[in-house]
């Protein structure tokens, strides 16, 4: 409870109040879905949704960037080449007995059209698929932002849920942001305030997780703590290793996470390059970007009490994680 309080203060102090609109909701109410959050007062959140914990096992399929556009290629970025690959993707996930597949944000490069033509191959999945979001789904008209997540299939902006003693939560990296909210929207001049306060020169295509998310993400990892259930949190931002691809408030998130003995693995996208590192007995992955060069790359993923075996495909690497 007195660390609970202090993430509070510290929140409040780094996030500033009032909110987006210079108003506080309601004691209780969480932000309309899809709406900019409020910075102001701590909701009533989002529940778990659970499935039978037996095994202690949990495989699942990963996918970072894939970032289609009816546009040329630029670099290695292979845009109209994504839906080829994704297609691989789905077909090779089929094959195996998955309890989802993620996607870990930027399924889109821009244009709303584009999500017309890699949803449905997202939709050929035989497991349950999830999405996270990524600054690059928001490249659409401003009148149309808002309904990103649900264009999505996202029910709610972070969530989570658990199968077989494992929690996985899904982040928002985009809760405070220049791309997620209208141009010259109050939620977006306020996401400029947050970056200049926390990551003064950052690039604008990162993004920050709000208080109350940060709030809600502590809550779910104490329950996790409590249930005995290990825990992967998955955001499109990395928060290690430091870099110009983190969350603008990496480090407040970092000391949410590395404060609970459930959380295992952080997974990520947004460095299509990939990256790795392991702090605090936490396994840090950046998964390699699907969009780039000719060859694929996403991951099938084994998670058990012991290790987390990452089964890479293309250019993303074989690892065997051990756990504490």
């Amino acid at each position: 409870m007195i660390r609970r309080a202090a993430l509070v203060l510290l929140a409040i102090a780094a996030c500033g109040m009032p909110g987006p609109r210079g108003e506080r909701p309601p004691r209780g109410e969480r932000p309309p879905r899809n709406e900019p959050p409020s910075q102001g007062t701590e909701p009533s959140y989002p529940r778990v949704q659970t499935g039978p914990a037996i095994a202690g096992t949990v495989t699942f399929g990963a996918i970072a960037d894939c970032q289609y556009a009816d546009q040329p290629d630029a670099g290695e970025r292979r845009y109209r080449a994504a839906t080829t690959k994704l297609q691989e993707a789905v077909a090779a996930l089929n094959k195996e007995p998955l309890n989802f597949t993620v996607h870990l944000g930027d399924f889109t490069d821009k244009g709303w059209a584009s999500y017309g033509t890699v949803a449905p191959l997202f939709g050929g999945l035989q497991a349950p698929g999830h999405h996270l979001l990524g600054n690059h789904d928001f490249e659409v008209p401003n009148a149309v932002k808002v309904e990103v997540p649900e264009r999505l299939g996202i029910p709610e902006r972070y969530r989570a849920f658990s199968q077989n003693g494992w929690r996985f939560i899904l982040l928002d990296g985009n809760d405070v942001s220049l791309h997620a909210w209208p141009d010259g929207s109050d939620a977006q001049i306020t996401a400029r305030e947050f970056r200049d306060r926390h990551a003064p020169g950052a690039p604008d295509w990162n993004g920050g997780l709000g208080f109350i998310q940060l709030l809600w993400l502590d809550t779910m990892l104490a329950e996790a703590d409590a249930a005995g259930e290990s825990a992967v949190v998955m955001c499109h931002f990395p928060v290690l290793p430091a870099g110009q691809h983190v969350l603008w408030n990496a480090s407040e998130v970092l000391g949410v996470l590395r404060s609970h003995p459930s959380v295992k693995m952080y997974l990520s996208g947004h460095n299509h390059d990939g990256d790795y590192v392991e702090q605090y007995g936490i396994h840090f992955l950046t998964l390699r970007a699907m969009l780039d060069t000719g060859e694929n790359a996403w991951a099938m993923i084994r998670a058990t009490r012991e290790e987390i075996r990452v089964d890479g495909n293309g250019r993303e690497a074989d690892r065997v994680l051990s756990l504490r």
